[in-house]
């Protein structure tokens, strides 16, 4: 991002702690608030916490921050190799939040699971790429299994241990 434009970014929630020396941020939303948020603890250098409060995103857990227009569209990519130093997770706000979210998150799960599969066949992955390969069908059998009760559970905004155990856990690594 340039340096002039940082400015402009206007962040949807950040709270901004100082301990003796130490900055750091703290991140809740959906996709499009943490990325905001997490690119400016990026570009500051600082340690950042992440609450999503949606299944559809992995902005909380990735060191890949999105920068959009105000229209919404992409703008651009930062790229950081330091991922959030925690994620605080909470089931029941996940579970209350609208299910097109937890529906969503299923579905980008699924696709990267077989865009996993496809993409990797008549090769031999390196260490870590076979870790990705193998994550995403251990992600995605849970939600072929459990998948329908969980969505029902979310629509009942009911907190169950097929939506906590089962399959909320699948979604959030890979979604």
């Amino acid at each position: 991002m340039r340096e002039q434009d940082r400015g402009k970014i206007k962040t949807p929630f950040m709270l901004a702690f100082s301990v003796g020396a130490v900055l750091f941020s703290a991140h809740a939303g959906g996709g499009k608030a943490i990325d905001t948020c997490k690119v400016l603890a990026h570009s500051t250098n600082r340690p950042f916490f992440t609450f999503p409060t949606i299944a559809s995103t992995c902005a909380s857990c990735t060191s890949l921050g999105i920068v959009y227009h105000p229209d919404g569209s992409l703008r651009e990519y930062s790229f950081s190799k330091i991922p959030p130093n925690h994620i605080f997770i909470n089931t029941q706000i996940i579970a209350e939040a609208p299910d097109i979210y937890l529906w969503a998150g299923m579905g980008d799960t699924m696709a990267k699971h077989y865009e996993c599969a496809i993409s990797s066949r008549n090769d031999i992955p390196a260490h870590s790429d076979a870790m990705g390969i193998a994550l995403s069908s251990m992600c995605a059998v849970p939600i072929m299994r459990w998948g329908e009760k969980a969505l029902a559970d979310c629509q009942a905004q009911k907190k169950t241990v097929i939506f906590t155990v089962r399959l909320f856990p699948m979604v959030s690594l890979l979604c």
